[in-house]
Parts: structure tokens; C-alpha cells; sequence
């Protein structure tokens, strides 16, 4: 009888251990060496959530044993893993009735050329993954690097910037300062022009005329008293001022137009008025 190809797929419990699972996998290649059976391959899928609960668990670990075997060996298979704790469930499938050791050792070298080829694979993704980490670390060096620059400079020219329009704003401000005071000399110049101009200018003083002052500012104690009396005169008396008088001023005769003048403007006295001034006025006695 030609061996048979047969591929076992096997659900274990979610919380098998490692150690466990070592021991599960060399009790399981301990029963196919027994038999005769030679394994293909074997793959490990890991843990895996499931469509539906087995055995009130949403999780469990999944293998493949591909082998090479008769019958025999298949059936003492589903045996031990129907007895098996950690065992959930299992499935066996057929896949290839006659295959005989030349399709075995030509299966193998292709899986092994296959593995050899994902692994250059992995191999190359992973070369090509480092290769971008290591440009994408230069190009993100070199752009902190030029960022680093950029704002250097940035800060150096904001830096020279501001220095400079400090700069200039303290010139502008020292000018705008000797504008300020020349502004105020020239409002100080025409405020003094303005007064002058409204007081008129001032009258000269001559040196004769500060010596007259002098001579006429009237002195003090008893030499100013006897100059005093001997400057005031001596007036005569009333009758000799009278002939004076009399004497210097001109005689004037009225004459007929200013008489008859006088006559016309020269206001009439009523009887009523002369009465009231008869018993108004007290009688005199000679």
C-alpha cells in the first residue's frame, strides 16, 4: 500500500504554556516516528480568536503537522489527540493518496527553497526597512541640522534687526530730542522778540542825565534841612500879593454887544419864586 500525504490541524487550549506545548509537539512526532510516518513540515500559528466558542473559550493555539504516513499511523494520530486535555478539536485531510518518497524528497526541497526564499525576503525587507530608519534619521538630522541653522540665522538676523532699529530709534529719538530744544530756543528767541516789540525799546540813559538825578535825589539830616530852608521863598503877605495881582493883571472893559448879551441870557426870577425867597430867607440886621 503507497503511503499517504495527510495535513493535521490542531486547536489547543488558549492557556497551554510553552513548556506544554513543547511537551505536546514531541509526544505527537514520538507517535509518527513510531509509525513510520515522516513529517513535511510543521507550522505554529499562534494564538487566534475563534469565529465561535469551543469549550466556553473565544481563544486558542493552532498547529499543522504535514507528514508522510500509512493509515495506520493517521488512526493511532486521532487516537491520543481525541484523549488529549489540551486538544479541542482536530481535522485530518488526504492530500495526496499516492505519495511516494521521490514526491516527498522533491516536496521537501521545494518547501526548503521556499523557506530559503522568504527568509532572503525577510532578509531584504528588513535591509530596506533599516536603510529607510537610517535616511530618515539622516534626512531628520540634517533637517534639525538645517531647522537648526535656519533659526540660528533667523535669530541672528531678528537679533541684528532689532539692534539695529534700536539703533535708529535712538538716533531718531536723540534728533527728534535737538529738534525739541532748537524748537524751544527759537519759540524762547521770538517769545523775548514779541515782549520787546510790545514794551517798546528800552530809552538810553545818558551819563548827564544819571548826574542830574543824582544831583536831585534830596539828601538826608541837617545839611539837607538848612538847604532845604534856604531853598523854600519867602512869600510876601496877602496885601502885597493882591497889589500884585491887581498890578499884572490886565483891566478889561465890557462892551455893549456883551452887555446886552448878558441881559438877554441872565434868567427871570417869578413872584412866586421872590415871595418864597422873601419868607425864606432870615432878616439881617446892620
Amino acid at each position: 500500500m503507497h503511503p499517504r500525504r495527510y495535513e493535521t490541524l490542531i486547536l489547543l487550549a488558549p492557556d497551554l504554556s510553552p513548556p506544554n506545548l513543547e511537551a505536546f509537539k514531541a509526544k505527537v512526532e514520538g507517535i509518527l516516528s513510531e509509525g513510520g510516518a515522516k513529517i513535511v513540515r510543521f507550522e505554529d500559528w499562534g494564538r487566534r480568536t475563534l469565529a465561535y466558542p469551543v469549550n466556553k473559550e473565544f481563544h486558542g493555539q493552532y498547529v499543522i503537522y504535514d507528514f508522510q504516513g500509512q493509515p495506520a499511523v493517521e488512526a493511532e494520530l486521532k487516537r491520543n489527540l481525541k484523549i488529549h486535555e489540551s486538544v479541542f478539536k482536530h481535522l485530518t485531510l488526504v492530500l495526496d493518496y499516492k505519495f511516494t518518497d521521490d514526491r516527498f524528497e522533491a516536496e521537501r526541497e521545494r518547501l526548503l527553497a521556499k523557506s530559503l526564499k522568504k527568509e532572503a525576503e525577510e532578509q531584504a525587507r528588513a535591509a530596506q526597512l533599516e536603510e529607510a530608519r537610517e535616511e530618515g534619521r539622516e534626512g531628520r538630522e540634517g533637517r534639525e541640522g538645517r531647522e537648526g541653522r535656519e533659526g540660528r540665522e533667523g535669530r541672528e538676523g531678528r537679533e541684528g534687526r532689532e539692534g539695529r532699529e534700536g539703533r535708529e530709534g535712538r538716533d531718531r529719538d536723540r534728533d527728534r530730542g535737538g529738534r525739541g530744544g532748537r524748537d524751544r530756543d527759537r519759540d524762547r528767541d521770538r517769545g523775548g522778540q514779541q515782549a520787546r516789540a510790545a514794551t517798546g525799546p528800552p530809552s538810553p540813559k545818558t551819563p548827564e542825565v544819571t548826574v542830574k538825578a543824582a544831583e536831585s535825589a534830596p539828601e538826608s539830616g541837617p545839611e539837607a534841612e538848612d538847604k532845604t530852608a534856604e531853598a523854600v521863598p519867602v512869600t510876601a503877605s496877602a496885601p502885597e500879593a493882591e497889589d500884585k495881582a491887581a498890578g499884572t493883571a490886565p483891566a478889561t472893559e465890557p462892551t455893549p454887544e456883551a452887555e446886552a448879551m448878558a441881559a438877554e441870557t441872565a434868567p427871570v426870577a417869578s413872584p412866586e419864586a421872590e415871595a418864597k425867597s422873601a419868607d425864606g430867607e432870615p432878616g439881617t440886621e446892620g
